[in-house]
């Protein structure tokens, strides 16, 4: 990320320092294993787009509209695309405070995480179909192992849920 001056680049660091937001999450959900994102967000448009072009390229301004009347619409700059977010943190990290590093290297070391893995095809849940005594007893034993639900879901193509049910006993 190439800024046009020290000037400007240290206005934006500190702007985002104060009103800036990293955010990671290395949970597995249905559809996404990690999610990380940047983004600065306010009232004032004119400096959210100031802020995108000090760091231009991947980014996109986001219009948030009000849902009462009294509230003022919201500007957002947000960074998705893991390899703009570490660039963009790796960038403005040896300026940031103790918090914000601490938040800054948890990101970076999702988007590591991530990076470690293959992405995983997405797996389709059986429709009415139910599973043999077989699998069941099976199921069952790797749960007591140790064996996470979400793993014996995937493995057995069902929903988290119904291997909590069956693993009860």
């Amino acid at each position: 990320m190439k800024c046009r001056s020290l000037d400007e680049f240290s206005w934006a660091v500190g702007l985002f320092e104060g009103e800036g937001t990293i955010f990671a999450r290395s949970r597995t959900t249905k559809d996404t294993r990690f999610r990380h994102l940047v983004a600065i967000a306010m009232s004032d448009k004119d400096i959210i787009e100031r802020f995108a072009r000090i760091f231009p390229g991947g980014g996109s301004i986001m219009v948030k509209r009000p849902k009462e009347e009294r509230f003022k619409t919201m500007y957002a700059y947000e960074i998705s695309r893991s390899d703009i977010v570490k660039e963009f943190l790796l960038t403005i990290r040896p300026y940031l405070s103790i918090k914000k590093t601490s938040e800054c290297d948890f990101c970076l070391s999702v988007i590591e995480e991530a990076g470690a893995l293959p992405r995983k095809a997405p797996t389709y849940r059986r429709k009415h179909k139910s599973l043999t005594e077989n699998e069941i007893t099976m199921m069952r034993a790797e749960r007591v192992a140790g064996a996470l639900l979400k793993d014996l879901a995937d493995k057995y193509l069902i929903s988290i849920s119904h291997v909590s049910r069956l693993t009860k006993h």
